[in-house]
């Protein structure tokens, strides 16, 4: 399979990474993802005393169909002279998957309380979810909702020393929580079904809801590749 857009970018190997190499039948069919839009919409807006620093969304020109939405919030506190001084960082990404099979193996074969490579599984609410302590002061905390949307939350203190209490890592979680849930229910609740084996145009969307200007929109095609014997 290749995707054009003006030049001729090959993409087998996103195919292959993408899809199971056994029951092939069940990896060729996603469920086509959710527009930037109705992803940001989902999305809180703030958090107490947290500014938005950026909001992004974009359709992701793969084999395999995917939506992204990314938030960016800093936690500052304002100084008499000067930019404010920045104590926390969170960036919030929420990907449609299409029900992506790899991604809902990984979360589905997790058990709450086990513990592998620093990364602990756990349940928010209904969620199946990974927390995993990046460093001293940096946490990642991941969680599948419906089998197909993938939330992320990393939490960076930048200052712990800047007269306010810094938030603690444990709060990384509240972030998921945030989410409009039942919007996303609400948006996804008509499925249509993408066939990746096939040949098929897709419109490839950038939104940024800070800088607006920046936003654009193109049309990609994907191609067929039949393997030589």
């Amino acid at each position: 399979m290749r995707c054009l857009n003006l030049l001729l970018i090959p993409v087998t190997a996103f195919l292959m990474w993408l899809t199971p190499q056994h029951g092939a039948e069940a990896s060729e069919t996603a469920v086509a993802p959710l527009r930037p839009s109705e992803i940001l919409k989902c999305m809180p807006p703030t958090g107490e005393g947290w500014r938005m620093a950026t909001s992004t969304a974009q359709d992701v020109p793969d084999a395999w169909p995917r939506t992204k939405a990314q938030r960016d919030f800093v936690l500052e506190v304002p100084q008499k002279t000067g930019a404010p001084v920045v104590v926390a960082k969170l960036r919030l990404t929420v990907i449609d998957t299409g029900c992506h099979p790899g991604t809902v193996a990984r979360f589905n074969a997790a058990k709450p309380g086990d513990a592998q490579e620093g990364r602990e599984s756990f349940n928010i609410a209904s969620m199946p979810a990974f927390r995993k302590k990046l460093t001293d002061q940096k946490e990642q905390v991941e969680a599948l909702y419906e089998n197909r949307f993938l939330i992320s939350a990393t939490l960076e203190i930048v200052k712990t020393d800047a007269g306010v209490t810094a938030p603690s890592l444990h709060t990384t979680a509240e972030w998921i929580e945030k989410m409009d849930m039942n919007a996303l229910a609400s948006a996804s609740a008509k499925k249509v079904l993408v066939d990746v084996s096939k040949d098929r145009s897709m419109t490839v969307e950038f939104l940024d809801e800070i800088n607006p200007r920046r936003s654009s929109r193109s049309t990609w095609t994907f191609a067929v590749e039949i393997p030589k014997p």
